[in-house]
This record gives C-alpha cells, sequence and structure tokens, in this order.
C-alpha cells in the first residue's frame, strides 16, 4: 500500500481538526473517541479506510490528552502593575523587538496580601538595557511587573495572537518593571546551549552594525524579532520573510554540508570504505548535526520538521532502504502534532508543511517540463557540444527554480491569504534571486561565525560574517527595488467559504497536473466558477453599511464601510506599555483581511496614546486619503513623529469642530459633527474628543471619543440631538462619563465599551456598568466578549459578536 503514514496522518489532521472545534469534555469527547474507535475497528480489514480512521481516533485522543486551557479571570488583574512575579526560565532569551523576551514557568505571582499561582507559563518582556548574562535557562528569578492575563479577543478575519499564546501554555504576559532589580533566587551554570549563543552573539556584534546584526541572529538563532522594522515590514511586501526565520531549508543546508565534507574526507581512507561504505557515517553525522543546530536554535517548528524528514530520509540509506520523502513528511507531521495537536493552528506549521507537501507532489511534473525546455537546445543525443550541454543544464536548472517558486506560491497561497490577508507576487521573482543569494551570503557564513566561535576561534569568526554585510546589503536593494514597482495585493477573502473554494482550487489544479487535458480544463473551470461565487460574497453589499468596533484592549478603532464603498477609521488604538503594537498587530490585519487597500478617511478624535499608537502602523502600510482631527496637539514625541509621517504620506489633515460645518455627506451617509462645539472653553484632551453621529436612513450611530462629564453636560445644555441607535460608550465607561443625563438623551438601543477590562486601566466602572444596567441598555464590552460589526441597510440594523 503506497504511503501508508500518509494516511495515517489525514486521519490524524482531520481529529484534530474536529476535536479543536469542539468542546473537549463531558459526553461529547466520549461521544466523539467511541464513535471514531467504532470506525477504526469496523474498517480494519481495509487497511486504506482503516489507517485514516485509526488516525482520526488518535487525533481525537491527542487533543483531548492535551485540552486548550481556559483564560485567567481578567477581574483579578484589574490592575496590571505592581505585581512580583517569580519563575524559572526555561528556554533561552531571544531578542524582541522591545528588548529581551524568556518564558518562565512554575509561575508566582503576588501583591499585597493576594497570592496566585497561573496554570500556566509567563511571557516576559524585557527592557533592551537589561543584562541578561545571568538570565540563563534554570534560573530562578523575581521581578516586580506589570501584568496581563492571556485571553482571546477575536477580530474580524484575523487570528487571534491571544488564543495562539493561550494554546501554546501561555497563562499571563508581563513587561518587566524597568526601575526595579531582578533578583536571582536560584541561579545555575549557564549550559551549552547558551554559551554557544552567547559567543555566536558576542562576535556578530563585535563584527557588524544593523541590519546585518539583527538578520544573521535571526537566520542562525531564529530570533526574527532582531531584524529592523524597516526590513520585516519592506521583506513582507516582496514575498522574503521566510529569509528572516530557520526554515528547513537552513537544517537541510548543515546535512548536506556535512555530508559533503564528510565524503570528501572518508574518501582519503580507501582502507575504512572496504569495511563500511561512505554513505553512512556521513548520513549519520549529518543527522546528528541536523539535531545539533535544531538544539542550539530552540526548536522553531520547521526545523524541526526538516530534522525529522533528514532523519527518516538518511536513516534509510544507513540501513540501505529507498527513502520515500512523502512518508517522511507525514512521520515529522505525527511527531510534532501528536505531543502538541494545537500546533495544527500554527501559521508556521501549516506554511512549512503544506510548502513541503506541494513541493513534493509537483516534483514530478516540474522536472518534466524541465527537461521539456532543455530537450531541444541540448538535443535528443548525446553529441551536443559542451556550449550547448552547458546552456541545456543552466535552461533546466532556471525552468525548475522558476517553477519551484510557483508551485510553492500556489500551494500556500490559500494559508496565506488567510493569516496574512495579502499575496506578494513579487516574490515569484525575488526568491530566485533572494534564496541562493541569502544561503550564500548570510546563512553559510552565519554557520560558520556559529561554529568557529563555539570552539574560541573568535577572529576566524568575526571574517566570517563579513559576507554577511554585502549579502544584507544587496538583498535589502532587491526588496526595496520591488516592493516600490511591484506592491503586495491586499486581499479580502477571509470568509470561511472564500478560502474553501481558494483551497479547492488549487488541491484542484495539482490533482489535474495527472489528469487528462480534457478533465484538467474541465475541472479547473468548475473550481473557479465556485471560487470567482464564494469570493464575491465576501464583501459588503452596496447600501449597507458596516460598523467594526475593533477589540484592542484599552483603547477605541472602528472601522466604517459606508454604503458607497467608501472607508473611514476612527482611532486606532495604542499600548503605552509597549507590550504591543496594536496597530502592527490588530488593525492593519484587519484592513487587510477586509481588503481595505487604502482608506477615504482616518479620524483622531484626540491625541491621547490609546487611540492615535496604532495609526502609525496605518500609515506606513496603506494610502490614507485625508486626516481628520481636533485641531489640539499633544506634547507626546510619538504624536509629533505620527504627524510627520501624516505629511510625509502626502495625506491632507483637516481640523474639524466649530467652524467645520455641522453636517457632512460623505459615502452615502451623513455625519453630524456634534464636539468640539463653539465656546466650550474645557482644554482636557478627552473633553474636546471630536464626537461625530453617523445617519443612515433610520440607524444612527454616536462615536464619542472620550468625553467626560464636563463635555457631556456642555452637550446635553446646548440642546444638541444626541438620539442614536448605537452608543459608542465615552471614555471606555471610566465612572467621568456616562452621566445619567447624557444616556437619557442618546437613548441607545446598543452601548459598545471598547475597553481593556482588567489591568490598571480596567473598564468599565461597576458603578457605570451598572447605570447601564439600570436604564435598560444593552452593553457590549470588547475586552469581555471580542469585537463586534454593526451592519445596518438603513431600515434595520443587526449586530454580532466574533466567533472564537
Amino acid at each position: 500500500m503506497a504511503h501508508p503514514v500518509v494516511l495515517l496522518v489525514v486521519g490524524v489532521l482531520a481529529g484534530i481538526g474536529l476535536a479543536l472545534g469542539l468542546p473537549l469534555s463531558g459526553e461529547s469527547t466520549g461521544t466523539a473517541l467511541l464513535l471514531s474507535l467504532g470506525v477504526a475497528l469496523a474498517l480494519r480489514s481495509r487497511r486504506r479506510l482503516a489507517l485514516p480512521a485509526w488516525g482520526l481516533l488518535l487525533g481525537f485522543a491527542a487533543t483531548w490528552a492535551s485540552p486548550r486551557p481556559e483564560p485567567l479571570d481578567g477581574r483579578a488583574f484589574r490592575r496590571g502593575d505592581g505585581w512580583m512575579l517569580e519563575g524559572r526560565l526555561v528556554e533561552p532569551l531571544r531578542r524582541h523587538r522591545e528588548g529581551w523576551r524568556g518564558r518562565l514557568t512554575h509561575v508566582t505571582l503576588r501583591r499585597g496580601d493576594v497570592r496566585i499561582e497561573p496554570w500556566g507559563d509567563a511571557l516576559v518582556t524585557f527592557e533592551p538595557s537589561t543584562t541578561i548574562d545571568a538570565l540563563v535557562e534554570g534560573t530562578r528569578l523575581r521581578l516586580r511587573a506589570h501584568v496581563r492575563p492571556v485571553r482571546p479577543l477575536p477580530n474580524p478575519g484575523l487570528g487571534d495572537p491571544m488564543t495562539i499564546l493561550l494554546d501554546r501554555g501561555y497563562a499571563i504576559t508581563a513587561r518587566a518593571d524597568p526601575t526595579a532589580a531582578i533578583a536571582l533566587v536560584e541561579t545555575v551554570e549557564p549550559s551549552l546551549r547558551e554559551r554557544l549563543r552567547a559567543n555566536f552573539r558576542r562576535v556578530v556584534t563585535s563584527s557588524t552594525s544593523e541590519p546585518t546584526r539583527g538578520l544573521v541572529e535571526a537566520v542562525v538563532l531564529g530570533d526574527q524579532d532582531a531584524v529592523t522594522e524597516h526590513l520585516r515590514d519592506t521583506w513582507r511586501a516582496t514575498g522574503l520573510t521566510h529569509l528572516v526565520s530557520i526554515s528547513g531549508l537552513h537544517v537541510g543546508l548543515v546535512a548536506w554540508l556535512v555530508v559533503g565534507l564528510t565524503r570528501l574526507l572518508l574518501l582519503r581512507w580507501r582502507w575504512l570504505l572496504r569495511r563500511w561504505p561512505v554513505g553512512h557515517p556521513a548520513a549519520l553525522l549529518a543527522i546528528a548535526a541536523a539535531w545539533t543546530y535544531v538544539w542550539i536554535a530552540a526548536g522553531p517548528v520547521p526545523a524541526l520538521r526538516s530534522a525529522w524528514m533528514a532523519t527518516v530520509v538518511l536513516g534509510a540509506r544507513v540501513v540501505d532502504r529507498s527513502p520515500d520523502a512523502l512518508s517522511a513528511l507525514g512521520l515529522a507531521a505525527l511527531v510534532v502534532l501528536l505531543p502538541e495537536p494545537c500546533a495544527l493552528l500554527d501559521p508556521s506549521f501549516q506554511l512549512s508543511f503544506v510548502a513541503v507537501g506541494v513541493l513534493l507532489a509537483g516534483a514530478a511534473p516540474t522536472q518534466t517540463v524541465a527537461e521539456a525546455v532543455a530537450l531541444p537546445i541540448r538535443g535528443p543525443d548525446e553529441s551536443a557540444t559542451r556550449p550547448r550541454r552547458a546552456l541545456a543544464w543552466l535552461a533546466k536548472v532556471t525552468t525548475e527554480a522558476v517553477l519551484v517558486s510557483v508551485v510553492a506560491t500556489v500551494g500556500t497561497l490559500p494559508i496565506v491569504v488567510w493569516h496574512f490577508g495579502q499575496v506578494a507576487l513579487a516574490g515569484l521573482v525575488a526568491n530566485l534571486i533572494a534564496v541562493p543569494l541569502c544561503n550564500a551570503l548570510v546563512v553559510v557564513p552565519g554557520l560558520a561565525v556559529l561554529a568557529l566561535a563555539g570552539v574560541g576561534l573568535d577572529t576566524l569568526a568575526g571574517w566570517a560574517v563579513w559576507p554577511a554585510t554585502l549579502g544584507t546589503a544587496l538583498l535589502d536593494a532587491l526588496a526595496t527595488g520591488l516592493a516600490s514597482v511591484w506592491p503586495p495585493i491586499i486581499l479580502g477573502l477571509r470568509a470561511p467559504a472564500a478560502i474553501l473554494a481558494l483551497s479547492l482550487a488549487v488541491t484542484a489544479s495539482f490533482v489535474a497536473l495527472r489528469w487528462e487535458r480534457a478533465r484538467r480544463v474541465a475541472l479547473t473551470a468548475c473550481v473557479s466558477l465556485v471560487a470567482a461565487t464564494a469570493l464575491a460574497r465576501t464583501e459588503v453589499p452596496h447600501g449597507q453599511l458596516r460598523l467594526t468596533f475593533l477589540s484592542v484592549g484599552h483603547g477605541d478603532a472602528t472601522l466604517v464601510r459606508l454604503p458607497d464603498g467608501a472607508t473611514m477609521l476612527i482611532d486606532a488604538g495604542g499600548d503605552s506599555t509597549g507590550m504591543r503594537d496594536v496597530g502592527q498587530e490588530v488593525v492593519v490585519p484587519v484592513l487587510r483581511a477586509a481588503g481595505i487597500g487604502a482608506l477615504d478617511v482616518v479620524v483622531l478624535t484626540h491625541a491621547h496614546p490609546d487611540h492615535f499608537l496604532g495609526l502609525r502602523a496605518v500609515f506606513e502600510t496603506i494610502p490614507v486619503g485625508a486626516l481628520w482631527w481636533n485641531g489640539q496637539p499633544s506634547g507626546d514625541p510619538e504624536f509629533a513623529r505620527l504627524l510627520t509621517l501624516v505629511e510625509a504620506r502626502g495625506t491632507r489633515l483637516v481640523t474639524i469642530g466649530p467652524g467645520s460645518g455641522p453636517v457632512i455627506a460623505f459615502g452615502g451617509a451623513e455625519l453630524d459633527v456634534l464636539h468640539p462645539l463653539a465656546g466650550f472653553d474645557g482644554q482636557d484632551h478627552n473633553d474636546r474628543s471630536v464626537v461625530l453621529r453617523l445617519r443612515y436612513g433610520a440607524f444612527s450611530a454616536l462615536l464619542t471619543g472620550d468625553v467626560e462629564e464636563p463635555a457631556e453636560t456642555w452637550i446635553v445644555e446646548r440642546g444638541v440631538d444626541l438620539q442614536a441607535t448605537v452608543l459608542k460608550v465615552p471614555h471606555h465607561g471610566s465612572r467621568t462619563s456616562s452621566t445619567e443625563p447624557f444616556l437619557r438623551a442618546v437613548r441607545p438601543a446598543l452601548a459598545v465599551a471598547m475597553a481593556s477590562d482588567r489591568g490598571r486601566l480596567a473598564f468599565p466602572d461597576l458603578d457605570v456598568e451598572t447605570r447601564y444596567q439600570r436604564l435598560c441598555i444593552p452593553l457590549w464590552v470588547t475586552g469581555r466578549s471580542g469585537a463586534l460589526e454593526v451592519t445596518t441597510d438603513g431600515v434595520t440594523w443587526w449586530a454580532s459578536g466574533i466567533a472564537r
């Protein structure tokens, strides 16, 4: 039976996928396990069907044995600062754009008389200036930190980063207080792995500067966040992001180098070859080298996959068996998934395994096409001259490289669209040049530095890293040039039906490679029709207004898609603690997932960090027609940098308020500018927030920024018509806002509080929440329930939360 491991893996994937979509407790788990066991036993005599059935049982059982954890109750963390955090480092610290990050296990939290022992680990961020020499694996630390529980807060069309952290066993995230010392409760000597990593970093830091240092650390040690922001953004736009991480290609390169060097050395010892074929010790040493490198790099998924595949393929040669690459890939998937079933949801797992799978599936057709291209040049016999043979070889290699790039891009297209909402077609060209260039000038020198620094040859290691400077410059020039002439395509294809249709189209394309032409054409046409129909349904229908209140923690971010297709973003959130980039992690991916390649208007209600910090990523990523604001600047240097960026991007800066006119017709709807009102003398940034009422037919939404009691009272006393169907709760629901006269004037059918519901800025206030309940106003809190979409056709309206 061909590829029995693959059949088993198909069942395991199905079992894990189904189990992750079910509550793994009580009767549902028992029923699912018994059902899959019954199917497996019933089909035990039919091996082709029995193997997937047994795999289904195995996938269910593995997921049941490691259920997805429940998040902590956020009410215990309504104040996030001032916690004493104690735990043990279990992994090497990784360089991060905000400093250093490490994983602490056996965590204890204390503040005053409160003591909490969370079920999971802590992801701790340390300041860049932190001396990390003593922070090694096994050390138990005690530090003062700002703490947040890990809780899923889904947004539309966006894989929630918090869910991924939960799946990886993290219960809290924390940022070390830079003003407090870190106590070493229990110290240990640095492990061999950490000494090797430290030696490597020392040599690279002393021999190079940015961006080379960050790139070399990323491709050798797996610290992806070590690369500069410019390099990361530019390479993402040209499909080269995979180069800044440890891929299976790096592990394969290590194995290939070891095999080559071992063969070269052993061929000098003729007497040894009479007793043992040269391939056997070369294969064993290559397996050892591959796993040593994975160990030093702390085992990212693509590296684990490649190491297991190398073990199977090279191990088969040692026992004189024919290696089966597809079975090796399946075995690697089993080894990675069974201990950690939730890895199935990780983009790196999906991209790594699917990319290799489609390359194996397309290997035979690729070689056939390449040979067909080379044949007319070389001729049908071996009488061709040496130049013709060389030209034919070059044509064959080039054709194979192009087809491999196309196959990998097409095969992973559904995954890329689902997770990132864009396709960088420039990668088809860029990867042909960048992959060999990066391997030759960055990866190989980086591995040489790791080996030489590990044995104390720092001088030689310093010389070895020099080619990486040239490689980084060439790669960056290539990415920058292609990004300027061939920007990525932003796709709004995140609807499940659209992704399913796209996946079917890709699968059919690979299946059709083995079918006759008539069936191939018919199949491709049918699937394309299904895909086009599904994709057309992903857009907001013309004539509807949709407001999406995003879940950005403490902060405001509202996406408005207007009846005629115009788009508006009102604020973009922001995390002043620096623990996350809300714009880059939430707002921009949501815009990409919605297929929004440009914004007509961005409204900044007022210049506070929880409203404007996320705008930097927005302006850096997509064009914006105009920025509306109240004209009141902030002393925050980040805000000054934002205004400089707005000017550099050519966005019109429009001040709205008393002089802008009461009503603005925009996008098929009407905007009433209700505040700042003429005569209001309050200078507080919150009370001078831009307040808009968006009207479309019988529906209206009151968007209030952070106005508090003085501004609310002023507006009500001026007799402004405030009645609205939906109210964006003022100032996140703080006790200084949402006064009863204001709420009675608005009389909303639904109120949305954009608040974190935990931490130092935990809103809404309990008294305010009680006030909404007393007035019978339904209250949705984004930090508690996730994002909310409100859609209307001008006559009726409906609201829907984003499913977790």
